[in-house]
C-alpha cells in the first residue's frame, strides 16, 4: 500500500472515513472526498502529510470532473474507494421519480461518473482497483428502502459490468456489501426504531452490528496487490447476515 495514491469518496464519515484513516496508516497517500468541508478538514487532520481532500457534493452535475481534475493534479492514481452514499426512506406509495434519482445519483451515478473520467483522463492504468461501496441491500429488501435498494443493486451490477469492460485495461473493479454497520447514517435511520425492533434487527446478523473498520480492512484487501486475481465480485461483508 506504501505509496500508492487513492481517491476516497464519502471520506468524512462512516465506511469512508474509516477506510481512508487504514489505508494512509498503512502507506497510502489517500485523497479524501466529502460534502462537507468542515469535516473533511477535520479527517485532514488524522491523516498524515501527504494526504489532500477536495469538498464536493456528488449530487450535483460536474462534480465528478471536478473531482477527478482535482485528484489527479498532482499525478495518477493507483484506486478509487467509492463509499459516498445516502439513504432515503419512504414507502412505495409516497416515493415519485425525483426522490428515486436522489439515492441513484449519489449511490450509483456518481461511480458511473467518477469512472468514466478517471478511464478517459487516463488517471486509470493498468493494475488500477476500483471498489463500489454497495449493500447487502442490493440483495435483501426492507420496508421503506425501495430507493436504496435499488441503487446499491445497480451498483453492484453496474461494477460487475465495469470489471468485464474494464478488464483488457488492466483495471480491476469490484464491489464490498457491508451489512447493518453502526455508521451515523445507520444510526440516524435505527433512531426511530424500537428497542425491541434493534434487538431483533442484531439477532439477524449472527455476530451482532459492525463497525466501519470491519468494512475498511476489507476494502484495503481489494486495492492492494494482494488481490490482483480479482475482479467483478461483490463481497459480502456482513457478520453472516445473508448466510443466516
Amino acid at each position: 500500500m506504501k505509496g500508492k495514491r487513492i481517491l476516497v469518496t464519502g471520506a468524512t464519515s462512516g465506511i469512508g472515513r474509516a477506510a481512508a484513516i487504514l489505508l494512509a496508516e498503512r502507506g497510502a497517500k489517500v485523497f479524501a472526498s466529502g460534502r462537507d468541508k468542515g469535516r473533511l478538514d477535520e479527517v485532514l487532520s488524522a491523516l498524515p502529510a501527504g494526504c489532500e481532500g477536495f469538498a464536493c457534493d456528488l449530487s450535483l452535475s460536474g462534480s465528478a470532473e471536478s473531482l477527478v481534475e482535482a485528484a489527479a493534479a498532482n499525478g495518477g492514481l493507483d484506486a478509487f474507494v467509492h463509499a459516498a452514499g445516502v439513504c432515503p426512506v419512504c414507502p412505495v406509495n409516497a416515493a415519485d421519480a425525483q426522490f428515486m434519482d436522489k439515492a441513484m445519483r449519489v449511490n450509483c451515478y456518481a461511480f458511473q461518473e467518477i469512472m468514466k473520467e478517471l478511464v478517459a483522463r487516463k488517471v486509470a492504468g493498468r493494475g488500477f482497483s476500483a471498489v463500489a461501496v454497495s449493500s447487502v441491500s442490493a440483495s435483501v429488501g426492507w420496508p421503506g428502502g425501495g430507493a436504496y435498494c435499488a441503487s446499491k443493486g445497480a451498483l453492484s451490477s453496474l461494477a460487475r459490468a465495469m470489471a468485464v469492460e474494464l478488464a483488457p485495461r488492466g483495471i480491476r473493479v469490484n464491489a464490498i456489501s457491508p451489512s447493518n454497520i453502526k455508521t451515523p447514517l445507520f444510526e440516524s435511520i435505527t433512531a426511530m426504531k424500537s428497542r425491541e425492533d434493534l434487538a431483533a434487527l442484531e439477532r439477524r446478523q449472527p455476530f451482532g452490528f459492525g463497525n466501519p473498520a470491519d468494512v475498511a480492512g476489507p476494502i484495503c484487501f481489494l486495492v492492494s496487490s494482494d488481490s490482483a486475481f480479482v475482479t467483478g465480485v461483490d463481497l459480502p461483508v456482513d457478520g453472516g447476515y445473508l448466510a443466516s
